[in-house]
């Protein structure tokens, strides 16, 4: 526990860093998609997937997020898998050369199929059946109306604050660099945990500094998860307003997070994701104003 702690904050220390290298490669955020990479095609990218189906024949030079889908690999990926609240299958010439990460998903592989990291799988055979698990139903289902009426009137709010042009600004910035945001995303969570637990500086003298960056904190979650909301809307409907898109885009997260048990765990995936686009944008100030901002230093 305590060396993952500690790579994790090493990492918020180097977050500056993280745009030299990924400037080389992209990265995209696709919803409700059908992705194919075909035999003897290359992609060098990372794919970030909420709901979709990818297949790799060929080679995808990166990592890859997929939240409640399917992956079916019998090419390579060169990076980290993280497949949540989907099966995985690996075929007998899939190659894999980061670690995998099967959560709540039905994990299938080859006999010859290859992964040069660490193979983690949690799959959902050990549910509690019979009154618990019509417990866990009942209060997932007894949570969506708050839920979406929650997200609805705080994404209504930080639009009406925010304005269309930041809200678009962040919404570009986790569209443009997903799999960057997920990370500054974990790492401000991290340093948030890290300053607010640290015995040194838990003085009385310091209580103001820390109900500001609390107060900073959840301030950008709900920015962050506006524009994720006004991304994931734009891509679900194919006309609407921006307003309404982030309307639409509120209500199919609430919708993904209430479900029982794997939609709980998208939680933390949304947050990172919505916070990440955030400090990336600059609430709202531009896409890219992380990037200029190390630019300019």
């Amino acid at each position: 526990m305590k060396s993952v702690f500690r790579a994790a904050l090493l990492f918020w220390l180097l977050l500056p860093s993280v745009p030299a290298w990924a400037k080389g490669r992209s990265s995209q955020l696709l919803v409700g998609s059908h992705v194919q990479i075909a035999p003897g095609e290359t992609r060098d990218q990372d794919l970030v997937c909420l709901a979709c189906h990818v297949v790799v024949d060929g080679a995808l030079d990166g990592d890859l997020v997929l939240v409640g889908g399917r992956l079916d690999v019998n090419g390579s990926v060169t990076g980290d898998v993280v497949v949540l609240a989907g099966p995985t299958t690996l075929g007998e010439h899939a190659s894999l050369g980061g670690d995998l990460a099967n959560i709540g998903g039905r994990l299938a592989r080859a006999p010859g199929a290859l992964v040069a990291g660490n193979v983690s799988a949690s799959g959902p055979g050990g549910l509690p059946v019979g009154v618990g698990m019509g417990l866990l139903l009942g209060l997932g289902f007894g949570l969506l109306v708050p839920a979406m009426v929650c997200g609805l009137l705080a994404a209504l709010l930080a639009y009406a604050v925010m304005g269309e042009r930041r809200v678009g600004a962040i919404a570009g910035a986790i569209h443009q660099h997903a799999g960057l945001a997920v990370l500054a995303g974990a790492a401000g969570c991290i340093a948030w945990i890290f300053l607010s637990h640290s015995p040194r500086l838990l003085r009385p003298v310091t209580a103001p500094v820390h109900i500001a960056l609390a107060l900073l904190l959840l301030l950008a979650l709900v920015a962050g998860y506006t524009g994720l909301s006004f991304a994931v809307g734009r891509r679900v409907a194919g006309r609407s307003s921006p307003l309404g898109f982030t309307m639409i885009g509120a209500l199919v997260i609430a919708a993904i997070q209430v479900i029982p048990v794997l939609g709980w765990l998208a939680i933390l995936f949304f947050a990172w994701l919505a916070l990440g686009g955030c400090i990336l944008s600059g609430f709202g100030a531009a896409p890219n104003w992380f990037e200029r901002r190390r630019r300019a230093v």
